[in-house]
């Protein structure tokens, strides 16, 4: 009977018991399936490179910001100064910017990348070097004031010791949004202005206070160009025609009184720019 009973349990239970064994391997398999799927989403390694600047603990040429990821994600954000950029999937981003209108300083730049439900956010710290030059000063940004997007709207080079007409070579690059340029007490005999050629927002032009000689050309847009207090004694009525300026002022300076009632009547005829020989500015 008790053989009987084994043989029924092994001969007619073993194949139930397989049965069970199998789908328990079935179940294990398919759970340590899920378990790597679920590790592989979780637990991948998302890496982000910032591959330029190449240094960015000191930039001195070009401001361009390139991040390379491993796997693309679904979106990103990036944040910088002014500048605030949504993009969707890529490998490689890059943000390129005007060194012209970056002072020279410390800056962090952020970025926050998302793949899935998973986010990873990044600060890159960067130096940059960007000094203002023009002929061959270099300004200090102490003189420089920008606006909320960087760019240069007022410089002040008064009292620098200039001698050189030359000195604003190079200007032509930052008068973008300039509107006041101070060159007031120098030693300039003459100035090329030239450099402001394309200036449309110009409100102050101040030359006072130096040693012209002549009324410099100007072939840009200007409120006001202040000449007062130079050794100008000759009026060029043709150079002044040029003018896209409303006032001159030429207070304190060496002119002669002919050269007054000549004045007068250009000014009764053209109107534009206002010429103020007399005191006060």
């Amino acid at each position: 009977m008790i053989n009987e009973y084994n043989q029924l349990t092994q001969g007619e239970n073993l194949p139930i018991i397989a049965e069970v064994e199998r789908g328990k391997h079935i179940s294990l398999l398919f759970l340590a399936a899920c378990l790597f799927l679920s590790c592989s989403r979780t637990d991948k390694e998302y890496i982000v490179e910032l591959t330029s600047p190449e240094n960015p603990s000191y930039v001195t040429d070009s401001l361009v910001i390139t991040l390379k990821v491993s796997e693309p994600p679904d979106s990103m954000y990036f944040s910088f100064l002014t500048s605030q950029i949504k993009l969707g999937s890529a490998r490689s981003y890059s943000f390129e910017f005007n060194k012209n209108r970056i002072a020279s300083g410390e800056y962090s730049a952020q970025s926050m990348f998302f793949w899935g439900d998973r986010q990873m956010e990044l600060v890159h710290n960067l130096t940059v070097d960007f000094p203002v030059t023009i002929g061959e000063i270099e300004i200090p940004e102490d003189r420089i004031t920008r606006n909320h997007w960087g760019s240069i709207v007022e410089m002040n080079l008064s009292g620098m010791n200039i001698e050189e007409g030359s000195c604003l070579n190079g200007l032509n690059e930052y008068t973008s949004r300039l509107s006041r340029l101070d060159l007031s007490n120098n030693r300039m005999q003459n100035v090329d202005l030239s450099e402001l050629d394309e200036s449309q927002e110009m409100r102050l032009i101040d030359i006072s206070r130096n040693q012209l000689i002549e009324i410099p050309e100007f072939n840009g847009k200007a409120i006001k160009i202040d000449l007062s207090e130079n050794g100008i004694s000759t009026i060029d009525f043709n150079v002044i025609s040029q003018m896209n300026v409303d006032t001159l002022n030429l207070t304190g300076n060496e002119i002669a009184e002919e050269s007054m009632s000549d004045i007068e009547m250009y000014v009764r005829e053209f109107k534009r720019p206002s010429i103020i020989v007399g005191s006060g500015i």
